[in-house]
């Protein structure tokens, strides 16, 4: 199968197409980094469905792309279009992130804290707090990002800001 020729035939809204997909892969190492140079690719729609699978099997908790948290996060930097961005930050918001990768994906997500789209703020910080779990010295930085953002005129910012309160004791 032609990852990359499949991954056209989403029609950019649609996603059962990318459920059959996905359904056929294989899990294994090899295709998840196929997904991740999809993810650059330079067409918006394919980053988007390859976004979309990989995020979907990070939540099926699918080990080959639980283990490629620097790697998504690097997608990350090079995702052109929000959704694309979005489905990597919920699937980042899941992962432990590794320190090697804690420095470049803060500075991809400073950018999306104050990002015009609501639901790239909102995950954002999901993100943020999900990295200071492991990695106490964020802690302090990402109390005031939630603090800032309990007054966020999006409902959908403050909404997350309570989900990651409950979620986590030091927060």
């Amino acid at each position: 199968m032609n990852l990359l020729r499949s991954l056209q035939a989403f029609d950019g809204k649609q996603t059962g197409v990318l459920e059959q997909i996905s359904s056929t892969l294989r899990r294994d190492p090899r295709t998840v980094a196929e997904l991740l140079k999809a993810a650059e690719h330079d067409d918006a729609r394919l980053q988007v469905a390859a976004t979309w699978i990989l995020k979907r099997w990070v939540e099926e908790g699918e080990p080959a792309a639980q283990e490629r948290a620097p790697q998504l996060a690097h997608a990350l930097t090079h995702a052109a279009d929000w959704q694309s961005q979005l489905h990597l930050l919920q699937a980042l918001a899941l992962l432990q992130i590794p320190q090697p990768a804690v420095p470049p994906l803060t500075r991809a997500l400073a950018p999306l804290i104050t990002h015009t789209n609501r639901f790239l703020r909102a995950w954002s910080l999901s993100v943020y707090a999900r990295i200071a779990e492991d990695h106490e010295p964020l802690r302090e930085k990402v109390l005031k990002l939630l603090e800032n953002a309990e007054h966020d005129d999006a409902a959908a910012v403050r909404a997350r800001v309570r989900q990651i309160r409950k979620r986590i004791r030091w927060a």
